[in-house]
């Protein structure tokens, strides 16, 4: 008809809807079993809404011979749509300290940290080092990737934990994550170009 604009969903409407973890990188941009490990327990520990990104992470996981194992669960903060992020604690079988294990929207995580571990170090998080985590994800979203952080913090055991101890934390790193497009979706896309329609993306992904 006169239509000329498409607004159109993307998950499971150009993309195929499963989402896969394809990789788990550090803050220096290099793959990390220790960060896969973090992020299991992170998925595997939470209770609240299924959604598929934890999913897509407790499968790798299974897939790479991990569990939770030497970890007991002390407490969950859910997610929420203020927050974005959801933080597991974790007492590990023979160290005298919890674990606080937060992942969510990279900026949202980013707001948390003091400092980002770099090989194992953990650096203070100046402007320099605050930029390269930000160009590594805009890297990947410019990609049609989707994107999330992963921070920690040490904490002397207590009976439970608030929203108020998610701070001073340390990043650790990104989950990046792939929903493949349907393959008929370029060819949709092309022949609507050809008839002069523009489509607009709605996605609550990221900007890029």
């Amino acid at each position: 008809g006169s239509m000329n604009i498409l607004c159109t969903d993307k998950t499971g409407t150009l993309t195929e809807g499963k989402i896969v973890l394809r990789e788990v990188l550090d803050g220096a941009n290099v793959a990390s079993d220790a960060l896969r490990q973090l992020a299991f327990l992170n998925a595997a520990f939470e209770t609240g809404i299924e959604n598929p990104l934890d999913a897509a992470i407790f499968e790798a996981g299974q897939t790479a011979g991990l569990s939770t194992a030497g970890y007991a669960k002390i407490d969950e903060i859910p997610y929420d749509f203020v927050r974005r992020r959801l933080t597991i604690v974790v007492a590990p079988d023979g160290v005298e300290q919890h674990l606080m294990v937060t992942k969510g929207a990279f900026a949202e995580v980013l707001a948390t940290c003091t400092a980002v571990d770099i090989g194992g170090t953990a650096l203070p998080m100046d402007t320099t080092r605050r930029a390269a985590l930000e160009a590594t994800f805009q890297a990947k979203s410019a990609e049609g990737l989707r994107v999330l952080a992963l921070a920690t913090r040490s904490f002397t055991p207590k009976a439970d934990y608030d929203r108020d101890d998610e701070a001073d934390m340390t990043f650790r790193g990104f989950l990046v994550f792939l929903d493949p497009p349907k393959p008929d979706a370029a060819k949709a896309i092309a022949d609507l170009a050809r008839l002069g329609i523009a489509i607009k993306v709605i996605s609550g992904d990221n900007r890029y």
